[in-house]
Protein backbone atom coordinates (compact mmCIF):
# COMPACT_ATOMS: atom_id res chain seq x y z
CA UNK A 1 0.00 0.00 0.00
CA UNK A 2 1.20 3.49 -0.82
CA UNK A 3 1.37 6.38 1.59
CA UNK A 4 -1.15 9.15 0.95
CA UNK A 5 -1.34 12.65 2.30
CA UNK A 6 -4.39 14.00 4.11
CA UNK A 7 -5.77 15.66 0.98
CA UNK A 8 -5.57 12.47 -1.10
CA UNK A 9 -5.96 9.51 1.28
CA UNK A 10 -7.57 6.97 -1.06
CA UNK A 11 -6.05 4.50 -3.48
CA UNK A 12 -9.00 4.73 -5.91
CA UNK A 13 -10.17 7.85 -7.73
CA UNK A 14 -13.64 8.07 -9.25
CA UNK A 15 -13.36 11.05 -11.57
CA UNK A 16 -16.88 12.18 -12.50
CA UNK A 17 -16.19 14.59 -15.34
CA UNK A 18 -16.44 14.07 -19.07
CA UNK A 19 -13.33 13.29 -21.07
CA UNK A 20 -13.38 16.80 -22.52
CA UNK A 21 -12.73 18.22 -19.04
CA UNK A 22 -9.97 15.81 -18.05
CA UNK A 23 -7.02 18.17 -18.43
CA UNK A 24 -8.90 21.07 -16.79
CA UNK A 25 -9.53 18.89 -13.74
CA UNK A 26 -5.97 17.59 -13.75
CA UNK A 27 -4.59 21.14 -13.80
CA UNK A 28 -6.89 22.04 -10.89
CA UNK A 29 -6.16 19.04 -8.63
CA UNK A 30 -2.65 18.23 -9.86
CA UNK A 31 -1.31 15.31 -11.85
CA UNK A 32 -0.13 13.61 -8.65
CA UNK A 33 -3.76 12.78 -7.81
CA UNK A 34 -3.69 10.25 -10.69
CA UNK A 35 -0.30 8.72 -9.86
CA UNK A 36 -0.13 5.42 -7.99
CA UNK A 37 -3.89 5.07 -7.78
CA UNK A 38 -6.58 3.08 -9.55
CA UNK A 39 -8.39 5.69 -11.63
CA UNK A 40 -11.94 5.33 -12.90
CA UNK A 41 -13.40 7.86 -15.31
CA UNK A 42 -17.17 8.31 -15.17
CA UNK A 43 -17.89 9.67 -18.64
CA UNK A 44 -21.07 10.59 -20.46
CA UNK A 45 -20.87 10.73 -24.23
CA UNK A 46 -24.08 10.41 -26.21
CA UNK A 47 -22.86 10.77 -29.79
CA UNK A 48 -21.91 7.86 -32.08
CA UNK A 49 -18.24 8.88 -32.41
CA UNK A 50 -15.80 9.72 -29.65
CA UNK A 51 -13.38 12.45 -30.83
CA UNK A 52 -9.94 11.10 -31.69
CA UNK A 53 -8.36 14.15 -30.06
CA UNK A 54 -9.63 12.78 -26.70
CA UNK A 55 -8.07 9.32 -27.06
CA UNK A 56 -5.11 10.49 -24.97
CA UNK A 57 -7.38 10.65 -21.88
CA UNK A 58 -7.55 6.86 -21.69
CA UNK A 59 -3.90 6.76 -20.57
CA UNK A 60 -4.86 8.26 -17.19
CA UNK A 61 -7.56 5.69 -16.36
CA UNK A 62 -7.68 2.03 -15.44
CA UNK A 63 -11.32 1.76 -16.48
CA UNK A 64 -14.18 3.94 -17.65
CA UNK A 65 -17.72 3.78 -16.26
CA UNK A 66 -20.63 4.83 -18.46
CA UNK A 67 -24.34 5.09 -17.77
CA UNK A 68 -25.83 3.67 -20.97
CA UNK A 69 -25.33 0.80 -23.39
CA UNK A 70 -25.10 3.38 -26.17
CA UNK A 71 -22.02 4.98 -24.62
CA UNK A 72 -20.50 1.57 -23.86
CA UNK A 73 -20.93 0.48 -27.49
CA UNK A 74 -19.30 3.72 -28.66
CA UNK A 75 -16.28 3.56 -26.34
CA UNK A 76 -15.56 -0.17 -25.98
CA UNK A 77 -14.16 -0.68 -29.51
CA UNK A 78 -11.67 2.18 -29.14
CA UNK A 79 -10.82 2.02 -25.44
CA UNK A 80 -7.59 0.34 -24.31
CA UNK A 81 -9.13 0.00 -20.81
CA UNK A 82 -12.34 -1.75 -19.74
CA UNK A 83 -15.59 0.13 -20.30
CA UNK A 84 -18.18 -0.79 -17.67
CA UNK A 85 -21.85 0.12 -17.82
CA UNK A 86 -22.98 1.42 -14.42
CA UNK A 87 -26.59 2.62 -14.58
CA UNK A 88 -27.42 5.71 -12.49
Amino acid sequence: MSTFDGDHPYDVNLVCVDAAQHFAIMSHVGADLFEGRYNIGAWAWELPRFPEKWYDRFAYYDEVWVTTSFIAKTLAPISPVPVVRIPP
